[in-house]
């Protein structure tokens, strides 16, 4: 009972430095995502709360563990539980030839399947784990934020005074033409209205057609028709054609109201994913006005200029507020070096725990068949056939969790990632690790298996067969 409570309080010491280091980051990522800012210190208090209700669970269950000491017998004891698993358990099988081996694995690995299911669960859940982060460092590249969950492409967006735009505009395209051409341009104005007196973003579009993350229905096609997002639909229970009436107060106070009919659903992170998309008409029937915010997004025919143009608007006192694509990638970056890391470190801890599971369930396992493994070694098997047959076991077993983990990450991992994408507002998330990041980590698990495996199997060549055969009488 102490060797668990030791290992548990050094579990809890590391459990609380590796905390230290991953909570300053997530508390980045969520100011980003949702807008809040978090405390950097750790719970203390909840924490200790959570680790008294985990040692209660498990001192109860070592003291349920502990009952059966009173069943162990001296000789059993004396002989450290070494038995012939041929003749005590396991399925009944006879061991003759054709494959003769093949049946006695059969048979061993029937009388310990305990074990051996277990090696298999640990490798199952690891490989889903290690699997499921390589694919969250996939979601946050540049390219795939703004494709498939900001909602729009741009390489420069520009905040204009609606009622100063001609001006204003034609001031930065002086600017913008000293460095490249614009390819593409399109405005987009933002405000805000409520729906069951909730505040949601609007996104007012010039064209439709600039959206680039539209999952269902179709784009509005006229002006009582709208977009909402998948995440905020779901979360009310809206669907496609369903009724939804918004209200907009103007600056004086005055509410307006309008009817508006779901076209289609789309995703976008901004505004953690409470955001409506319609027309500049279907604006203008709601709030008859202008958005108050107003913006234009450019796509340059130079991209990478954009450095340059903002050092030239800084310098001459351009008085707008302007962002750029590279300032999302940068973060963008930020996020995917950081669960890079987090998929790196829990690879390295799942090698280190494959490593001690490995070796437990050999050393144990070899000890309970080390009788099996002396009478074949007295009937004339070669102590590399004896060998080959334990290693292989345990091959068969790494490869059948990696096998299974695979097919359990296909079949929940979309699940998982649409759970951490709805704490950004994404309801749709299609990540998955590349096959070259698949095959590295299956073959370091197998690697591993093989290797612990092989290294207690050499204790093959020192069994005394006369001195096993005489402890199993």
């Amino acid at each position: 009972a102490s060797t668990y409570l030791i290992s548990l309080s050094l579990g809890f010491i590391l459990g609380a430095i590796v905390a230290t280091w991953l909570v300053p980051l997530f508390s980045g990522i969520l100011l980003y995502a949702v807008g809040i800012l978090i405390s950097k210190n750790l719970a203390y208090e909840l924490a200790l709360m959570s680790i008294l209700s985990i040692v209660l669970i498990i001192a109860l269950i070592i003291f349920l563990t502990l009952r059966k000491v009173n069943r162990i017998k001296p000789l059993e004891a004396l002989n450290e539980g070494k038995k012939s698993t041929y003749f005590s358990s396991g399925l009944q099988v006879k061991l003759k030839n054709p494959l003769l081996f093949s049946r006695l694995s059969i048979k061993q690995f029937s009388a310990e399947a305990k074990q051996y299911l277990s090696s298999i669960l640990v490798i199952v859940i690891l490989f889903f784990f290690v699997l499921s982060l390589s694919s969250l460092s996939s979601l946050f590249t540049p390219d795939r934020m703004l494709r498939e969950f900001y909602g729009f492409d741009y390489d420069l967006i520009v905040y204009y005074d609606p009622d100063a735009l001609a001006e204003q505009e034609t001031e930065f395209k002086n600017i913008m033409h000293e460095f490249t051409n614009i390819d593409d341009s399109f405005q987009i104005g933002i405000d805000v209205c409520e729906h069951d007196k909730e505040l949601i973003s609007l996104f007012v579009f010039e064209d439709l057609n600039k959206l680039t993350t539209l999952l269902d229905g179709r784009l509005p096609q006229e002006k009582n028709e709208i977009l909402v997002t998948e995440f905020y639909a779901k979360r009310e229970g809206l669907r496609i054609a369903d009724d939804i009436q918004l209200n907009y107060v103007l600056d004086d106070g005055t509410k307006c109201t309008g009817e508006f009919i779901i076209s289609g659903f789309f995703q976008s992170i901004n505004y953690n994913g409470l955001v409506i998309a319609l027309n500049q008409e279907g604006f203008v029937q709601l709030a008859d006005r202008n958005p108050r915010g107003f913006s234009k997004s450019y796509l340059l025919t130079e991209p990478e200029k954009q450095r340059e143009i903002v050092d030239k608007l800084q310098s001459s006192d351009f008085a707008l507020t302007f962002d750029t694509k590279e300032n999302l990638t940068s973060t963008a970056e930020g996020m995917n070096s950081v669960f890079q890391s987090l998929t790196i470190g829990s690879l390295l801890l799942s090698l280190l725990f494959v490593i001690l599971s490995a070796y437990t369930v050999c050393e144990k396992i070899f000890a309970k068949e080390s009788i099996d493994y002396g009478v074949m070694k007295a009937i004339g098997i070669s102590n590399h056939k004896i060998k080959s047959l334990f290693t292989k076991r345990f091959l068969f077993l790494a490869i059948s969790g990696i096998i299974i983990g695979y097919i359990l990450y296909h079949l929940l991992a979309q699940g998982f990632l649409a759970l951490i994408g709805s704490f950004f507002g994404v309801s749709r998330v299609e990540a998955h690790p590349s096959f070259v990041i698949i095959l590295i980590v299956a073959i370091l698990f197998i690697l591993v298996f093989y290797l612990v495996a092989n290294f207690i199997a050499r204790k093959i060549k020192d069994l005394n067969p006369r001195e096993l055969i005489n402890q199993g009488n």
